[in-house]
Parts: structure tokens; C-alpha cells; sequence
């Protein structure tokens, strides 16, 4: 297969699964880690995208968007014909293809890729540290069999020694706290009907990752409540495992394991997996 065709096709995919992505995360997703240079994989990365459009397979915004960290970018998306090329590639794919296009979900899919983005430069830089998956909304809520509950990502990441298992739920503040309340009840819901045990050898820490502080504390306090209406005490905490962080924090350069995560039930600010951090980082 032609290289450039190839490559081609794994922008393509990238795009089927966060529907969005800016220049600078199409290079990262493509190249990191490689030896070009960073002029030479900017010319490559934008070739690829002015060929894509030319072929009618991708477009981009017609407005610039400033995804976390960034200078405002152009943000790209497949047309119909794009996905059907992608599908063709990747069977697993479901038919048809999302044709909402709003700013909103717009923002929502860049987020969730720096978050992707987080993870594997964290596992580039940890010696034993490997991303071993990243699942999109609707490939999490197949494995879990779920109608229901539909996280926005899975994660499967793995230190030298130990596997963390994780949903990812991208909030962006656009939503009130009853919605989240209802979700978290959806969690519980499915957790206490130990119908993902079919699909999932543990229940998956679920990690929410927000636009503000002040959103995040305001979440944890929203899960609380919940937790505390099932009259478990401590331990519906050690079961369900809920996680908050602000977006800036979790692309940050400590990275995803930095002590930048609340947790339901606790105060303070915490790491992900203390015994994965001391066992396996240089």
C-alpha cells in the first residue's frame, strides 16, 4: 500500500473517532515520537489535509477554534464520503456517520483528543508505560453492553506494573447538574446490575475531565450526594471509583499522573494509581 495512502487512511480513522481534530493533534497522532523534524511534519501533516479536502474526503471549520494550550487553529472533520472511505478501511465502524457539526460538539471532540494526546506522551516518557487502547464513545458503550451508559472514551493503560482501567467523560460545562446527577446514576445503576462484568474484568475508574475548578469541585459535590443516597458509606466510593480534573491540568507537562485529580469521598488533590507511580517512573 502506498505510504501516503496509508497515512491518509489513519487521519481518516483518527477523525471517525473524535470527529474533530486540529493540525497541530492530526501531527501529534501521526508523528510523535518519530525522528523528522517538526518543520518536516508540518509539511506532510498539511499536504495530507489539503489532499484530503481536494479528494472531498475531509473539511474544516469555516471559524478557528483554540483547543487546550494552543494558538487558535482551523478544526477538521469528515464529510459523508470520508467516513464511508474510513468504514471501508475499519469494518468496525458503525454505519452512517454523526452529522451534527456544532461548536459544541466541536469543542467537546478536541477535548477528548488532548486528553487521548495526554495519555500516550505520559506513556512515551514513563519506561513500562503503554496505552494499550483508546475507544471511542460508541465502541465504551459496546463493551459494555450498554444502551445506557455511554462514556465518551475507555482506556486501557498499563504500567510496568499494573493495567488501569478507565472511562473518560469530557464535560464542558454546558449541561446543569442535574443532567450530571442523572448520569452518575446511570453509572451506579449499571455497576449494581453487574452486567458489565460480561465485558470488563473490574469496573473502570471513570475519570471526568472539565473546563474549570470550580466545575470539577462542583461535580465531585453533585457524585457525592448521589453516592451517599445508597447509604454505603465508604465503600460505594472504593466501588465506583469517580475522578475529577480540570482539561488544562491533565495536559499539563506532569501529565495525567500528576496529583491534579479529585476524588468522590476524599479531600485533597490526588494521583491516579500511587503504587503504579512509584513502581514504574524513572
Amino acid at each position: 500500500m502506498n505510504l501516503s495512502f496509508a497515512r491518509q487512511n489513519e487521519v481518516l480513522s483518527h477523525l471517525a473517532g473524535f470527529r474533530f481534530l486540529t493540525q497541530p493533534q492530526v501531527d501529534e497522532f501521526l508523528f510523535a515520537g518519530s525522528s523528522l523534524t517538526a518543520l518536516s511534519r508540518q509539511v506532510i501533516v498539511r499536504r495530507l489535509l489539503v489532499h484530503l479536502r481536494q479528494q472531498g474526503l475531509v473539511q474544516a471549520t469555516p471559524r478557528v477554534v483554540a483547543p487546550a494550550g494552543g494558538t487558535a487553529r482551523l478544526a477538521y472533520f469528515l464529510t459523508a464520503a470520508g467516513y464511508n472511505r474510513a468504514r471501508g478501511e475499519n469494518s468496525a465502524l458503525r454505519a452512517g456517520r454523526p452529522g451534527i457539526r456544532s461548536s459544541t460538539l466541536m469543542e467537546h471532540g478536541l477535548a477528548c483528543a488532548d486528553v487521548a494526546l495526554a495519555f500516550r506522551r505520559l506513556a512515551r516518557s514513563c519506561p513500562g508505560h503503554e496505552v494499550l487502547e483508546w475507544e471511542c464513545d460508541w465502541q465504551a458503550a459496546e463493551r459494555l453492553g450498554s444502551t445506557v451508559v455511554v462514556p465518551d472514551a475507555h482506556l486501557s493503560y498499563a504500567t510496568a506494573s499494573d493495567t488501569l482501567e478507565a472511562f473518560i467523560e469530557i464535560d464542558r460545562a454546558t449541561e446543569g447538574s442535574r443532567v450530571f446527577r442523572r448520569k452518575v446514576r446511570r453509572y451506579l445503576d449499571l455497576y449494581w446490575s453487574g452486567d458489565w462484568r460480561r465485558h470488563l474484568k473490574e469496573w473502570p475508574i471513570v475519570f471526568t475531565v472539565t473546563p474549570s475548578p470550580t466545575r470539577a469541585r462542583l461535580l465531585k459535590r453533585v457524585t457525592e450526594t448521589v453516592l451517599e443516597a445508597q447509604g454505603e458509606g465508604a465503600r460505594i466510593y472504593r466501588l465506583t471509583k469517580f475522578r475529577f480534573a480540570t482539561l488544562d491540568d491533565v495536559v499539563a507537562p506532569a501529565g495525567p499522573f500528576a496529583q491534579i485529580w479529585h476524588r468522590a469521598g476524599e479531600s485533597g488533590m490526588h494521583a491516579i494509581v500511587e503504587r503504579a507511580l512509584v513502581a514504574s517512573t524513572p
